[in-house]
């Protein structure tokens, strides 16, 4: 009797096993690894600024300048290319480079073409200008720039923007901005409200100078303008 049931435990553990065994290979069989790989290519764009991103106002004779008021120069157009190897949205950025105190701290009037009916006369306030230098800690010139409508390519052709967003939010719409140097503020290509993506971007402006009533121009010796800023291509 003793054998018997020592036999028969032990034929309970080997079953009680197996199917411990059984039961561990199918719940294994039930679940199986699952990964998920993939990448975010980055889209690649290159900025080119027209003549190297140099503009020449050339000459302006002291006897040009008015004693009451600041005068503006003769705009001149610019344009910014963006090229980049994908479809993306852009916008462009445009910092200066001058502290703020390099520059007029009042409106300074500016002369913008107007295409069919001559110039465009505007007194902008000193957040919408950039400096254009200084002389003897003494803010001589401004700098306005005023956007057109961009043209953008993509594979089914080019088109035009009807308009631009503008803004830290691109919350402002409109067809020639004048480029406003606050912080983030940022230029792109719309349609309505609707962003333009492409792979090519023509961004163009017009670049106006101002300069001081001849009273606040400190020296009658040849003064250099000397304006910079930063394009920057910001992606969407």
């Amino acid at each position: 009797m003793k054998t018997a049931s020592a036999k028969s435990i032990i034929m309970q553990c080997l079953a009680s096993a197996l199917l411990g065994m059984v039961a561990t290979a199918t719940h294994a069989a039930m679940t199986a690894p699952w990964k998920m790989t993939g990448a975010l290519k980055a889209t690649v764009c290159q900025i080119e600024l027209q003549n190297d991103g140099l503009v020449d106002f050339g000459e302006i004779l002291r006897g040009q300048l008015s004693p009451s008021a600041s005068v503006g120069v003769d705009a001149k157009p610019f344009s910014a290319t963006v090229q980049c190897d994908s479809p993306t949205l852009v916008a462009l950025k445009i910092t200066d480079n001058r502290p703020a105190s390099s520059k007029p701290n009042r409106g300074m009037n500016f002369q913008f073409k107007q295409p069919g009916s001559g110039a465009l006369a505007i007194n902008l306030a000193p957040i919408k200008f950039f400096s254009l230098g200084s002389t003897s800690g003494q803010p001589i010139a401004a700098l306005a720039i005023r956007m057109n409508k961009v043209s953008v390519t993509d594979a089914t052709g080019t088109l035009t923007s009807s308009h631009l967003m503008t803004g830290p939010a691109r919350d402002s719409l409109t067809s020639r901005p004048y480029v406003d140097t606050s912080s983030g503020h940022l230029i792109a290509p719309s349609n309505n409200t609707v962003l333009i993506s492409g792979t090519r971007f023509v961004f163009p402006m017009e670049l106006a100078a101002s300069i001081e009533k001849g009273g606040n121009v400190p020296s009658n010796a040849d003064i250099e303008l000397k304006g910079s800023a930063i394009v920057e291509v910001i992606y969407l």
